[in-house]
This record gives C-alpha cells, sequence and structure tokens, in this order.
C-alpha cells in the first residue's frame, strides 16, 4: 500500500552484475495457470491507482476493530513475536544504527520498530501512507514512553510518490515488511537514494519470491485490496544500482531455527550433519524471507558512537620522580594517539565524545582518577592526538605505578 511516484530513471548497462542463475519467476505464474481465481499482484497494481491503494491502507487502518491487540505488536502472540523478533534483530544488524543518528522508518505503520530504534537513542521520522496508522503510532508512544532523555519522533505522511524529506538528510532507513506493499519500487528506491547521506544504508526485512500465493497475502488482498507483492531480490538489486547504491548485503539466518538433541548438535558442530537437519532448513527458510541491506554510494566516517574499533596507542615522555615527604611525586606528559579506525569526536559531543583521564594503580586496583581531559578530536581517524600535563603522587611501599588509559565513549552518555 505504501509507494513512491514517479522519479526520472537513469540506466548504467555497464554496472549490471554478472548472474550464474536467474531468479524463478515460473512458481507463481505456474499456480497461476493451475488456478484462475488466485489474485495476481500485477494486474492489482495496474487496476489501481497510487491514490487508490493509499486510500485502501488508510480505511484499513481508521476501520480497525481492535486497536489494543495491535498496539501490542510484536507480542500479539507467542509463534508471531519469536520470529519478529529474530527478523528485526537480524535487521538491525544490517542497519547499523548508532546514537544520533536520523533514521526514516518507511512504512512504520503503528510504529512498533519506530519505538525501539527511539528508544536506541535515534532521531526517528516515522512515515506511512496512512495517517490513521501514525495517529496510532502516537497513541504508543504516549502509552509506552521510552526511558530516559531521548529524541522525540518525527511522524511523516507518505503520500504515495514523494519522501517530504531534503536530499541526503537521514543517515539511515528501516523498511520493515513494508516494500512488497508498494506499487512502484522504482520510485521508492531513487527516494532511499536521494534522502540517503553518502555511505547510508537502508536495511530490509521482506517476504519471498512466492509471497502472493500464501493464503494470507491472497486473503488480504481479495478482502481488503492490499497489495501483497512478491519480492524478487535479483530485481531489487537492479533497481538499487541504477539508483546509486553500490553494495548489497544478505543475511542467511534461518528466522525459525532448528532445535535438536546433543547428539545432534555435537554431529553438527563436527560436520557430520544429515543435511536434512542442517543446511537444508536453512536454505529452504530463506527462500521465504529477505534480510537485506543496501548501502548508498559515497563514504561514511565511521566515529566514537559506537564502541567497535575503537583504539588508543599511549606513550609517556618527560618523566621526573622527585622526593616529597614519605612519598614522591611522577610527573610526565602522556600522549593518546588514535589508532582505531574511527574517528573520535570531541568531549561536547552529545554523543559519543572522547575523554582522556589520569589515574594511579595499587596492587588491589585504581586508587585514585584525575579530571578528565578534553579531546578536541579532527575528521581524520589515526591522526588525532591530545596531550596533557599529568601529575600523581605515589606512595613507598606499595608497588604503586603510574597510568593513563583513553576513556572512550560508545553510548550517549559520558564515561
Amino acid at each position: 500500500m505504501r509507494g513512491a511516484g514517479h522519479v526520472g530513471r537513469v540506466r548504467r548497462p555497464a554496472r549490471r552484475p554478472h548472474r550464474t542463475d536467474r531468479p524463478d519467476r515460473t512458481g507463481p505464474h505456474r499456480a497461476r495457470e493451475a488456478d484462475p481465481d488466485l489474485i495476481d499482484p500485477a494486474e492489482l497494481i495496474a487496476a489501481t491507482s497510487v491514490e487508490q491503494l493509499a486510500a485502501t491502507a488508510e480505511q484499513y487502518f481508521a476501520t480497525l476493530d481492535d486497536v489494543e491487540q495491535l498496539l501490542t505488536k510484536p507480542f500479539k502472540e507467542a509463534g508471531e513475536a519469536a520470529e519478529l523478533l529474530v527478523t528485526f534483530g537480524q535487521v538491525l544488524r544490517g542497519l547499523q544504527p548508532a546514537t544520533g543518528m536520523t533514521v526514516l522508518d518507511f512504512g512504520a505503520g503503528t510504529c512498533w520498530t519506530s519505538r525501539w530504534l527511539t528508544q536506541l537513542g535515534c532521531r526517528v521520522i516515522a512515515s506511512d501512507i496512512s495517517p490513521s496508522a501514525l495517529e496510532l503510532g502516537r497513541h504508543l508512544y504516549e502509552r509506552a514512553p521510552v526511558l530516559g532523555e531521548r529524541p522525540e519522533p518525527e511522524f511523516l505522511v507518505f503520500d504515495g510518490h514523494r519522501i517530504d524529506l531534503p536530499d541526503a538528510s537521514v543517515d539511515r532507513i528501516l523498511s520493515y515488511d513494508a516494500l512488497h506493499h508498494v506499487p512502484n519500487p522504482d520510485d521508492v528506491i531513487a527516494e532511499f537514494a536521494r534522502v540517503l547521506r553518502p555511505g547510508g544504508i537502508a536495511a530490509f526485512s521482506e517476504p519471498g519470491a512466492t509471497h502472493s500465493l500464501q493464503p494470507q497475502s491472497q486473503y488480504e488482498m481479495r478482502h481488503f485490496g492490499v497489495l501483497e507483492n512478491d519480492v524478487i531480490i535479483e530485481d531489487v538489486w537492479q533497481r538499487a544500482q541504477d539508483r546509486g547504491f553500490t553494495e548489497i548485503r544478505l543475511c542467511l539466518l534461518d528466522s525459525s531455527p532448528q532445535w535438536v538433541d546433543l547428539p545432534t548438535f555435537q554431529d553438527v558442530r563436527a560436520g557430520r550433519e544429515d543435511p536434512s537437519v542442517f543446511p537444508e532448513p536453512a536454505r529452504a527458510a530463506i527462500g521465504d524471507r529477505r534480510m537485506f541491506t543496501l548501502r548508498r554510494a559515497g563514504t561514511e566516517t565511521p566515529d566514537s558512537r559506537i564502541a567497535d574499533g575503537l583504539t588508543a596507542a599511549l606513550s609517556l615522555d618527560d618523566v621526573t620522580v622527585e622526593r616529597a615527604g614519605d612519598g614522591v611525586v611522577v610527573s610526565g606528559t602522556c600522549r593518546a594517539v588514535n589508532t582505531g579506525t574511527r574517528h573520535w569526536l570531541p568531549s561536547d559531543s552529545p554523543h559519543g565524545p572522547v575523554f582522556l583521564a589520569p589515574a594511579s594503580f595499587s596492587p588491589t586496583g585504581p586508587s585514585a582518577t584525575g579530571s578528565r581531559t578534553p579531546v578536541g578530536g579532527s575528521r581524520f581517524p589515526a591522526e588525532e592526538t591530545a596531550g596533557c600535563r599529568l601529575v600523581g603522587r605515589l606512595f613507598f611501599g606499595f608497588g604503586l605505578r603510574w597510568g593513563m588509559f583513553p576513556m572512550l565513549s560508545g553510548s550517549s552518555s559520558t564515561s
């Protein structure tokens, strides 16, 4: 039900990927030949305008009887919850959000995914073609508010033709079970490329190539006019390349993993498993679910909002030891150099700031910690330095040593 209008398409034949095999589109076609009563999503798209599908989506959400149950998603029932939590977790890994990032939740519906992204500290723009769905999303935020100080979410009605955001204005896009409702995916992918910043990521969780044949899909299309299209990943990737995406990554995780006894588990670990146990079930499972990411052309500078890759080289210079009463005063200059893969954000940054602080150690652990020293930071990894003059008092007889460590924060709070 969610779509975008026409945006000029640029073909780049030289960039077409080499395919060792073609996607199988014959399954749905043969099924409809065998059963002419099956609804073809292509015919639904041809017979219905974007505006009509938008009106259908609005009516769907505006006339819901059991709003309370809908707002419990993903915890409406145990079986669905297990699958939604697994797929959301893996899509979240692919999305790679960080505190303070601007994330567009496209096709947000009642905003359960938006709320979780807000809890992670993202600035969320929840977008849907149905104003009533977004109103339910506002209601969800009010009834189940996120904890702590987090950015306020923004609610954006999608008109079915254009995402009302400036070019290169978002860091991430989440499309969780939304793309298969879109009647014009070419244009939606083009809009994603337009609003994403260079190097930004769009992450998706979608059904597979025979989704339209499933009984529930047929029911939704027949009784509600909701588009339940098939997702051909090769077609998605071709569209994405034409629009400026340079990388696709697909998740091989089985969203309904096998549960086995201990001997079978040991056989799998040792490589002695029966193929019917593993990997055949996993291969079958990914036939019905597509979890994937698209990366926009350009470079995204990684920074200290994420702790992975934060390292520093420490050195002590000009160290002197002087007697002072019953102890000694050790003076020196400690220098920390960024040797990691992430840009250090300065100490006044609202998210992921980096500080330095001295500490003295005894055999039982740290005995004192000095004040933090701000790090100005530059935009170039491995070229950031901060020097400070440190003075610590060490007493005889306890084996004390001078210490200095970088306090690298990967969260919104300072360390």
